[in-house]
């Protein structure tokens, strides 16, 4: 999975959008994008910021097994929305212009980070033992 392509890729989806970035499992940073005109915080700041969220995130994981994976997480500021979403054992992070429709864009975000589900079709010889199986029960009821 090219982390800094998915950062990239959900930027440029829409304008709302500020920043992108993935926090790995270990507090680390390792993927980051973010428009220029609308910074709002210094690369320390940013840190920090990511610091607080993994903090939120690693405390709440001692409630997982009551409440389930988290799915999302949505802070509104009055300068920015923030919003934090499950990417496989990692965290996507990201940041919007107030009073953007949030839910719009986490449903596209949504549909850029996650891969589509295959569906795995049943196999010829599957079928056939399938098949083979009704014919025995059938036969086995006369």
């Amino acid at each position: 999975m090219n982390l800094n392509k998915i950062c990239n890729d959900v930027l440029k989806s829409n304008t709302k959008i500020r920043f992108t970035g993935v926090l790995n499992s270990r507090g680390d940073l390792v993927a980051s994008k973010n428009r220029t005109d609308s910074r709002l915080l210094s690369d320390n700041e940013v840190n920090m910021a990511v610091h607080y969220t993994y903090d939120r995130w690693t405390n709440l994981k001692n409630l997982e097994f009551k409440l389930g994976k988290e799915l999302e997480s949505i802070t509104n500021y009055e300068k920015v929305t923030t919003i934090s979403m499950a990417l496989e054992k990692d965290l996507f992070l990201f940041s919007l212009e107030p009073g953007s429709n949030y839910r719009k864009i986490i449903s596209d975000v949504r549909k850029i980070i996650e891969p589509p589900v295959k569906t795995k079709s049943k196999s010829k010889t599957s079928k056939a033992k399938i098949k083979k199986t009704s014919t025995k029960k059938r036969q086995s009821k006369k």
